[in-house]
């Protein structure tokens, strides 16, 4: 399976789980992170916030990672789907978190994308195409 295609596949079994997954430009790395819940929303809500301009290989790290604390035995997945979010689950155990990525609760709204990091960025610039949308825009 193609990069792209496992990324694909990710985010809808992200979002199926009631992941909220964005696709942003800005001067951050690719992570994840639970909002909890207030007066908006009800319940805490997962997030994975992926850089546009990050490789599809570290989006595709980075949903796996986060898919790796969710219960998935009872849902049928792709090998591949299935695999790569084992994989990270082997790599955060054999690493160790010093190394993952910062997953924390941030209060609602602290998340913000930052707008002078979108202007300097080229590689957010123009048509990007969005998995989950399956066309192109900018």
């Amino acid at each position: 399976m193609k990069e792209q295609e496992l990324l694909e596949q990710l985010v809808n079994l992200a979002r199926s789980l009631d992941f909220d997954v964005r696709f942003d430009c800005g001067s951050f790395q690719d992570g994840s992170c639970r909002l909890p819940q207030n007066d908006e929303n009800p319940q805490d809500r997962n997030l994975v916030l992926l850089n546009r301009a990050s490789s599809t290989v570290k989006k595709v790290a980075t949903l796996s990672r986060a898919l790796g604390d969710q219960p998935l035995e009872g849902i049928f997945l792709l090998p591949a789907v299935r695999e790569a979010i084992e994989r990270e689950r082997r790599n955060s155990l054999h690493i160790g978190n010093e190394n993952r990525p910062a997953e924390r609760d941030f209060p609602a709204g602290e998340i913000e994308p930052d707008s002078t990091a979108r202007e300097s960025n080229s590689n957010c610039s123009g048509n990007i195409h969005h998995p989950s949308r399956g066309g192109q825009h900018g």
